[in-house]
């Protein structure tokens, strides 16, 4: 038996033990009144102590990698749609030329497809890790790899995650992330004309790279939120910042962003 699945398998067989010795009258119905509370001080020292013990490497990653490649079969463009909860999340280019998304998944994925009159529609939403053994502790690993000659709506929802995002070489038109308690790093694309950026976060730090060449409007909201913008590259307009050539660069973003108690980095 796998090492993840041992704690929980030692939990069924126990609760099928009882209730046939139950069933047979060897034991008393009383003993359930007992049951449940006792499984949860187990569960409480598993979760103290009892790691080691079922993870013998300390360094060991107990956990299981899913591989996924989405063909694109011809659309010509595409809306993602990430749902990631904890762990750790990276997106990038690297998707070979037939496929609209690659990738790694650690603790599983699910996934939805659907072809719009050659809008490719992609949703990848997290398994729950709450019913899963407590040696999950690493949450989510994903490596997402998209098509770079595609037009891209990009959508995130994510929870108490590291998210690390490598747009540069992307076509990625639309950006928007909802996020929780997470640290992002995002770094915009450098050749996709125009992108729109749209951030709601909480208690959250994002650090957003805007590449050399491409022009931006910045407009910052938010209650406890802290605000660095590199004001040699984006001067100071009323409420926003913007470049200097923003009106007639090539390659343009829009960025809004709406933080609550994090903080945000615009450079």
């Amino acid at each position: 038996m796998r090492r993840k699945g041992l704690f929980w398998g030692i939990v069924i067989l126990l609760i099928g033990a009882l209730m046939l010795l139950t069933n047979l009258g060897m034991l008393p119905g009383s003993v359930w009144r007992y049951f449940f509370p006792l499984m949860l001080i187990a569960a409480g020292l598993y979760v103290l102590f009892g790691r080691g013990w079922l993870r013998p490497n300390p360094n060991e990653r107990v956990t299981e990698i899913e591989s996924l490649s989405l063909p694109l079969a011809g659309a010509r463009q595409a809306d993602i749609r990430i749902k990631h909860g904890a762990g750790s999340l990276t997106v990038r280019s690297g998707a070979a030329p037939a496929n609209i998304l690659e990738g790694e998944f650690s603790a599983g994925v699910q996934h939805e497809v659907e072809d719009q009159q050659g809008m490719l529609k992609v949703e990848l939403e997290a398994p729950s890790l709450f019913m899963l053994p407590p040696m999950w502790d690493y949450g989510h690993a994903w490596d997402v790899r998209l098509n770079a000659a595609v037009p891209l709506r990009l959508r995130l929802k994510t929870g108490a995650d590291q998210t690390d995002l490598d747009l540069t070489d992307l076509n990625v038109t639309e950006l928007e992330i909802d996020t929780g308690a997470s640290a992002n790093r995002v770094r915009l694309p450098a050749n996709a004309g125009f992108t729109k950026v749209d951030i709601d976060g909480g208690a959250t730090s994002i650090a957003l790279t805007v590449p050399l060449g491409v022009a931006a409007h910045i407009r910052l909201d938010g209650g406890a939120a802290g605000f660095e913008v590199d004001t040699t590259r984006f001067h100071r307009v009323g409420g926003y910042y913007e470049s200097s050539d923003y009106a007639t660069a090539a390659n343009r973003v829009e960025i809004k962003a709406d933080i609550g108690a994090g903080s945000i980095k615009v450079f």
